[in-house]
């Protein structure tokens, strides 16, 4: 029946379960199974494949080249075995399924929630998942591109796709009460200024900003009393007068601004966009939801951030 999962793709998937934990005993406590079980379902693939894919004693786990070119092929199985299924089971063509976006947590905090319920209203049958992340670097084979990422900067990856979508603009910002007394016009005065910094790879290094006129200017690096990967926090001390906040996505300060709570800071000057992409990782069959999630986000980003 078609509601029984297949033995060799339930081998299959306690497999990857094994490689994601790296351990027999942990990937049988997620599963609820034996280890010797978990062991054995290991050893059935061995034994059809005819080659050891996991070396394993009592103290060592180690993944032979051929385990780790048979757990990505496992992904791509199991992976067209679950599409298969749906598609058999939905002939009408509907969208259907359930998909998981991964995005910073200032996204996952605000505008992607309303996203999500506007693209499963219309598609009711279709789950989104979101998981959100606060920072940190992705590898080429982070398990993470096998759902849908937001993320900026481009990873040299044949297995990865990035599809372009629009930049994010940065402001530099401060309350009132901060630049009541400090008259700034130019970049090199922010030198003497207490700085908030955001915490981002894009922003590591001197800024460069561009004046209307077309001319640019290297900002020398400064010590930040306050640095952050979170927006929010940057925005609080903003806010309370600790300093000028260099940078802040321009869309997250709009209602501070219009309240005046935060001004702009040198606002005849720009700094660099945030190249922006949605990635995944490369596979020869696609989703019906997976494909028309990836249009749906494209325009509702690109529509939020027009140039």
């Amino acid at each position: 029946m078609i509601d029984r999962t297949n033995h060799l793709i339930g081998d299959w998937l306690i497999y990857i379960r094994v490689l994601d934990c790296k351990s027999f005993s942990a990937a049988a406590d997620t599963l609820n199974r034996s280890v010797s079980a978990v062991s054995k379902s290991v050893a059935k693939l061995e034994n059809t494949l005819n080659t050891q894919l996991i070396r394993r004693d009592a103290r060592n786990f180690e993944i032979t080249p051929a385990g780790q070119v048979t757990y990505e092929k496992a992904q791509e199985i199991c992976r067209a075995y679950r599409e298969l299924v749906t598609e058999l089971q939905n002939p009408s063509s509907q969208i259907q399924g359930t998909l998981r976006i991964l995005c910073p947590t200032v996204l996952s905090d605000s505008i992607i929630p309303s996203w999500i319920m506007d693209y499963t209203n219309s598609n009711p049958m279709a789950v989104i998942n979101i998981q959100s992340r606060e920072g940190g670097s992705f590898s080429t084979s982070s398990l993470k591109f096998d759902d849908l990422v937001i993320k900026s900067g481009y990873m040299d990856s044949p297995d990865l796709v990035h599809k372009k979508i629009n930049p994010v603009p940065f402001g530099i910002y401060a309350s009132p009460d901060y630049l009541s007394s400090r008259q700034i016009v130019h970049p090199d005065e922010l030198v003497a200024c207490s700085i908030l910094k955001l915490q981002h790879p894009s922003l590591s290094g001197p800024l460069t900003l561009m004046g209307k006129d077309g001319d640019s200017v290297h900002i020398a690096e400064t010590q930040p009393i306050f640095s952050s990967n979170n927006i929010g926090s940057l925005i609080q001390m903003a806010t309370e007068g600790g300093g000028i906040c260099i940078a802040l996505p321009t869309w997250t300060v709009k209602q501070h601004l219009e309240d005046g709570r935060l001004q702009t800071v040198l606002p005849e000057w720009t700094l660099p966009e945030l190249p922006s992409y949605l990635v995944w990782r490369y596979r020869s069959n696609y989703s019906m939801l997976f494909s028309d999630f990836i249009s749906f986000i494209e325009n509702k980003w690109n529509h939020f951030f027009s140039l």
